[in-house]
């Protein structure tokens, strides 16, 4: 893939997502280039959550605040460059969108930087916070990848605040499973791809 000034690629030659075309899927990368070759980053951009999910990959990492000690925006840029055949970014945390200044300072820019590459792009979140700040980053945002693990609000309650420190009361963990449910819904009729496992 060829990038020019400040990232950008010409973004009309781009391969639609469908059954057949995962750009995730690193077999597709494989067969292309007769190798494997580095085509998909991943970046954990917090430890925050509104959440405490039993199957959550950072779960007992999971912090009040941010750590110190980030690394700087650039640097993750210039690594990026580096990549030539760069497909694919995912963003994950915690929950992402969780803490504003890790929006602004990291969530929003590599949305950027990939979309202007060319590159797709997938958040993955919980989709229980306001739907106004999912909203803010769909013109940057090819997949909206949750984690739907439920059959009821009860089931929700159970296993997204099974390791919370404090007690969470059954009224309000439903009222965030079904902001959960109305989120996808609303960005589905926005026709955004909303991938759920």
């Amino acid at each position: 893939m060829s990038v020019g000034k400040e990232g950008t690629m010409d973004r009309t030659n781009r391969q639609e997502i469908s059954p057949a075309y995962d750009p995730w899927e690193s077999i597709h990368h494989r067969i292309a280039h007769g190798r494997d070759l580095l085509t998909s980053v991943e970046f954990t951009v917090t430890h925050q959550c509104n959440l405490r999910c039993e199957h959550c990959a950072v779960g007992e990492d999971l912090l009040v605040g941010e750590p110190e000690g980030r690394i700087p925006f650039h640097l993750l840029l210039e690594r990026l460059d580096e990549i030539e055949h760069l497909e694919t970014i995912s963003i994950t945390g915690g929950e992402p969108l969780f803490n504003q200044e890790m929006v602004r300072d990291y969530v929003f820019p590599l949305l950027r930087y990939a979309h202007n590459r060319g590159v797709k792009t997938q958040l993955n979140s919980n989709l229980t916070l306001e739907l106004e700040r999912y909203e803010e980053i769909l013109p940057f945002l090819d997949v909206m990848h949750i984690s739907y693990n439920y059959t009821s609000a009860e089931d929700f309650y159970r296993m997204t605040f099974a390791r919370m420190p404090h007690k969470v009361s059954y009224s309000q963990a439903e009222k965030i499973f079904h902001r959960l449910v109305e989120n996808t819904r609303k960005l589905a009729d926005m026709w955004v791809f909303v991938s759920a496992e």
